[in-house]
């Protein structure tokens, strides 16, 4: 598929407690709550425009077919609007920029990360995109935390450069294609180093073998290492669904490397062969 495919017909996202869809004037209720609110324009670049003071203006006229995206983030058990995400100022068919924001009243439950989890993984799996970037105030700690959960990179900081209609300091972050190809291709080494570990401790006795030793010492290294993010990224959406994971599990990986004779391994206790 391509963004022309969703000039007319924009996507719903289903992720385990929202769903991101477009905006109808059934919405106006939910979004008059909270759109207008001055909190949410500390670090916005702005403050609240037409649209926010009056949610019903967005459904004013017919509109144009655009080929970014605006979409409602409705929270599942409350059944209401509770938060916007963009993707926009879309370049050749190539970058786009991302933008979210959550009422305050739902801030802090990681609505934010969920909903720019799926957004990021649908630009990827659908789209011809390659790269999403997002800017934020330095003073931002919330947004910056929420774009590093989902794998977002922070590339550099701008000095007193514009954003939007203020002039500040502000990061620039970013996600590409090939960042969440690098994270699938290092799931899968470990996925074959966890499956041949697991194979020789349920089926033969485990010996010292200079591969069995490395297998173990690797996702040893795993675990304390890039094992949290890559099972943030998995859990916030964003690695494909049909990507073999059996080393993410929260209790496999521990469990293998707490094994009597794989912590044996680890420590060089077994005879070598």
């Amino acid at each position: 598929m391509a963004l022309d495919d969703f000039v007319t017909e924009k996507p719903v996202l289903d992720t385990a407690r929202l769903r991101l869809r477009p905006m109808t004037e059934a919405d106006v209720p939910a979004l008059r709550e909270w759109t207008a609110e001055e909190s949410l324009y500390t670090y916005w670049g702005k403050g609240p425009g037409r649209t926010d003071r009056d949610p019903s203006l967005l459904f004013t006229g017919t509109g144009r077919p655009v080929r970014s995206f605006h979409l409602g983030i409705e929270e599942k058990s409350a059944g209401r609007v509770i938060g916007e995400i963009w993707v926009y100022r879309i370049v050749r068919d190539r970058m786009a920029s991302v933008a979210l924001r959550i009422a305050p009243s739902f801030q802090g439950n990681g609505f934010g990360a969920e909903a720019l989890g799926a957004m990021t993984r649908f630009c990827f799996d659908h789209t011809e995109l390659q790269r999403l970037q997002a800017e934020t105030d330095v003073r931002n700690t919330a947004s910056q935390r929420t774009l590093e959960a989902c794998g977002y990179r922070k590339e550099g900081r701008i000095r007193r450069g514009r954003m939007v209609s203020v002039w500040c300091d502000y990061y620039v972050y970013s996600m590409l294609r090939d960042d969440l190809d690098a994270v699938c291709e290092r799931i899968r080494r470990m996925e074959v180093r966890y499956d041949a570990l697991t194979r020789v401790l349920k089926e033969e006795p485990v010996s010292g073998t200079a591969a069995m030793r490395k297998n173990a010492e690797t996702l040893s290294a795993y675990l304390s290492g890039r094992w949290k993010t890559d099972y943030l990224l998995d859990e916030l959406g964003l690695l494909p669904k049909n990507l073999k994971r059996g080393v993410l599990s929260q209790d496999g990986l521990y469990d293998l490397l707490s094994a009597p004779e794989i912590s044996a391994l680890l420590r060089g206790d077994l005879p070598q062969s």
